[in-house]
């Protein structure tokens, strides 16, 4: 059996501060479905939540390209 390595998986959604609280919640219940077990998880696991202004220009710029024609505003 091969040693175990660190893996990053990145997910960027366009998202209401509510939304990405409850995509948030979601997550953290996926990953640890007993949340009042004693100890750390068995497979430990962290979790960074970022809204844009913490993007830089350029990658904000390139996410916001890849969503379609009015994904905030309502329309489309």
């Amino acid at each position: 059996m091969s040693e175990p390595m660190l893996h990053r998986i990145t997910l960027v959604v366009p998202a209401t501060g509510a939304d990405a609280a409850d995509l948030r919640e979601r997550l953290q219940r996926t990953l640890c479905p007993g949340p009042d077990h004693p100890g750390p998880c068995p497979i430990p696991w962290m979790m960074t939540v970022a809204d844009e202004s913490g993007f830089d220009p350029e990658e904000r710029e390139h996410h916001r390209q890849e969503w379609p024609p009015g994904w905030g505003t309502g329309a489309g």
